[in-house]
């Protein structure tokens, strides 16, 4: 019976003494995990010290060009929002040709209309205003269209013959496209789109416009 209770008390013995060495275990694995927690923790505040104090002014200036940079630039296009699209358009009594990219950094106003077309011939005396209002600072390109367009020199000659507005006649591209109104998307005459500084169609409109709504959408391109 003695020796019963003495292996007993022996087994007891072993099994505390395992508990013991178990709990350091753990305790001194926990400590080296916060150890190294701590030191990974103190790498991830120096890394992101580093990245405020280091690299933070990399980062901002990364923004500034990605804002401004290739990947933010407008899309050419024909819509509200897209780069317009250029192309050299013979100029109406005139020498040479005119093309809106050659007048980025001034807000453009391009209108396509005819003479064949009332709504058209209807705003021009407005658009004729304005041009002269804000020469210097606004362009106004009007593109006749191909349609009776060996009229438009005589309509301009007698009706805007000290225009500031840069007449120029509309250019067929090809059977498939149509013409520079047709890369548009164009629904009708008139059509008129207005650029900001950089060659973006802040506005675009088919159908006759009034001089005030015209001189807003200008007034907002200017910025």
């Amino acid at each position: 019976m003695k020796a019963i209770i003495n292996k007993l008390i022996a087994i007891l013995l072993l099994l505390v003494i395992g508990c013991i060495s178990v709990t350091s275990c753990n305790e001194g694995s926990n400590a080296n995990d916060g150890g190294e927690s701590g030191s990974t923790g103190g790498e991830g505040g120096n890394t992101e010290g580093d990245a405020e104090n280091n690299n933070g002014g990399e980062n901002d200036e990364a923004g500034k060009e990605n804002e401004g940079g290739e990947h933010e630039a407008p899309i050419i296009g024909s819509s509200v929002g897209n780069k317009v699209i250029p192309m050299d358009l013979s100029l109406i009594n005139g020498e040479g040709t005119v093309n809106v990219k050659d007048y980025e950094g001034k807000i453009v106003v391009l209108n396509f209309w005819g003479t064949w077309c009332g709504p058209c011939v209807g705003e021009l005396p407005e658009f004729d205003e304005l041009a002269t209002e804000y020469d210097g600072s606004v362009v106004f390109i009007a593109v006749h269209s191909v349609q009776q367009s060996d009229e438009a020199p005589e309509f301009i000659d007698s009706n805007y013959p000290d225009s500031k507005i840069k007449f120029a006649y509309d250019t067929p591209i090809n059977s498939a496209i149509g013409a520079y109104f047709n890369v548009f998307g164009a629904k009708g005459y008139p059509t008129t789109l207005v650029l900001d500084k950089n060659g973006v169609i802040t506005y675009k409109h088919t159908g006759q416009i009034s001089g005030d709504i015209l001189e807003s959408e200008i007034t907002k391109a200017i910025g």
